[in-house]
């Protein structure tokens, strides 16, 4: 009996939560989320972020929290940053009857091939955490001790990336978020995505990317396109077969601040707005050789 309760809560929440991946508007501002593979920097970053969907506590809301930091530079081009990463982060989603709670450490490698070429693999490991609570359903029978009582669940987490940069231009990102799914393995979830920086001239650069993300068995495509100004100011534009999205971008070292609003447009999720809101920190590391 209580696991079918179990099964039909989840059932439940993967249906109102629909296509929605957490941060998924924010792919330009956080591209290592998901895949620790992505955008090495000489600098120790800390960052936080926040995700809200729609204006009803049903809705997912979510949290991000980690720590990134370089721990070996390159012998061979030592001038292009480091070559070893490693991080921590903690993600959480919660709603009315579930929360969702995720904590790994990562480590990537970069190498490089030639000068021009360079390509990185990483790793995360750690723990899943689910727990629902059902306080909040009406029931006929009030003294149900199945029906009034949650649970938690908890599962090893697994996740890798790959990422190819040519010419400090061209990139390609792929990952495998969660190489565990429902204690079985899983290789059907994977997020792509490939770009390139155009510089107009020395102060402005438009970087258009394309998106693939297979979440909850669903082949989502997209693109978007940041215009960057002296590093400093960019705006984003983007949509996927879903939604779409905008924000901004200020990085005034040693911070950044990111926005992102995002609209769906398929009348299925009923037209549910998100925020997403980032920031990030740049510290420089003393003695740092890089």
């Amino acid at each position: 009996m209580k696991k079918i309760i179990t099964a039909s809560l989840l059932l439940l929440t993967s249906m109102a939560m629909g296509q929605i991946r957490p941060f998924d508007n924010s792919k330009a501002i956080l591209p290592w989320l998901y895949n620790p593979a992505a955008s090495f920097g000489k600098d120790m970053q800390a960052y936080i972020g926040y995700d809200g969907r729609g204006n009803s506590s049903f809705m997912p809301q979510s949290v991000v929290a980690g720590l990134r930091m370089p721990v070996a530079h390159g012998k061979r081009y030592a001038r292009r940053g480091p070559s070893t990463m490693i991080g921590v982060q903690m993600l959480n989603t919660k709603q009315d009857l579930l929360k969702t709670s995720t904590i790994n450490a990562t480590f990537a490698h970069q190498v490089d091939i030639n000068r021009s070429v360079r390509v990185a693999l990483g790793m995360g490991a750690g723990l899943f955490n689910m727990n629902y609570n059902v306080d909040d359903l009406v029931y006929m029978d009030q003294q149900d001790p199945v029906l009034g009582s949650g649970g938690s669940f908890y599962n090893i987490h697994l996740s890798a990336g790959a990422a190819l940069v040519v010419e400090d231009k061209f990139f390609v990102n792929l990952a495998a978020p969660y190489l565990l799914k429902d204690s079985r393995a899983n290789f059907q979830e994977v997020i792509l995505r490939t770009g390139y920086a155009f510089a107009l001239n020395p102060e402005l650069a438009v970087i258009p990317s394309a998106n693939l993300d297979t979440y909850n068995k669903s082949m989502i495509y997209g693109g978007d396109v940041k215009v960057e100004w002296r590093k400093i100011v960019s705006g984003i534009a983007g949509a996927d077969r879903y939604k779409y999205y905008g924000g901004i971008q200020l990085d005034i070292k040693p911070f950044c601040i990111g926005y992102t609003y995002g609209q769906n447009f398929d009348r299925h999720l009923g037209n549910i707005a998100s925020h997403q809101i980032t920031l990030y920190s740049h510290t420089v590391l003393k003695n740092n050789s890089f």
